[in-house]
Order: structure tokens, then sequence, then C-alpha cells
């Protein structure tokens, strides 16, 4: 027994509507473009997420850092500081010391600024490392 299609227009059942022409659609290509403009909206909301983490980002970084300090108690007392530190003395007049010998001169005792009267030792010169001897050199 053959069938035979029949156009769908009214409903033989009592309680169920009669279908409509968009009822009659492919059911997968509705879903499919209900799926297609689920994941624009997504892609649209992900993007607009990461652009805001990106704005975010930025706005932290430009935030001011917290300085930091040094706490103590507040109290009378004597104030003792201590510098212990290798300084620079500037010249302001040079005068030229110089010596028949080559060698190296050791660190300078007398503070600047202090008088220094004629056979007085201003620096001390010690003999440089002697130079290696190469056959050149005996020859």
């Amino acid at each position: 027994m053959p069938t035979e299609p029949t156009q769908p227009t009214q409903s033989t059942q009592p309680g169920v509507p009669p279908l409509r022409p968009s009822a009659l659609r492919i059911p997968g290509r509705a879903a499919h473009a209900r799926r297609r403009a689920i994941m624009t909206w997504l892609k649209r909301i992900g993007l607009v997420a990461i652009g805001l983490a990106i704005i975010a980002g930025i706005a932290y970084a430009w935030l001011p850092k917290p300085v930091v300090v040094d706490v103590g108690t507040v109290r009378r007392g004597p104030l003792a500081v201590e510098v212990d530190d290798d300084g620079q003395t500037r010249v302001r007049d040079r005068f030229v010391v110089s010596a028949p010998i080559t060698g190296n001169l050791q660190r300078i005792e007398i503070e600047p600024g202090a008088a220094v009267t004629a056979g007085d030792v201003v620096a001390r010169i010690e003999p440089s490392a002697p130079a290696l001897l190469d056959e050149r050199s005996r020859g």
C-alpha cells in the first residue's frame, strides 16, 4: 500500500494546532542558524571581554605605586650618625711633584689642607715589581 505525501494543513487530532508552512522547515537548518547566531554573539562577548581586560591592565599599570619607607618610633635622645666611606678630594691649586725614579705611590697620609714645611715627607714611593727576563732582554 503506497502512501501518498499529504500536505499537513489540518491536524486530525483534537487539541493539536494546525501546522503552518514555517513549521515545515528542516529542523537542522534552524538549529544550525541558531548555533551560528549564538557563536557570533559569544565571539563578540569574548572580544569585548578581552578589550576590557586590556584596558583594565593599562589602567592598573598607570596606578601610582606605594613608596617604601622606614618606620620607627619617635623619641628624644642624642643623635649619633657615623659615615664610613671613601671620599674624593677636590684640588684647587695643582702642584706637580716629580721623582727621578719609577715605582708605585703609596697612599698619602697627610690630610687635605695640612701645612707642609720643607723637609716633610709628602709621599712614599715603593720600587716597582721587576719585569720578567726573556731571551731578548738577556741578550
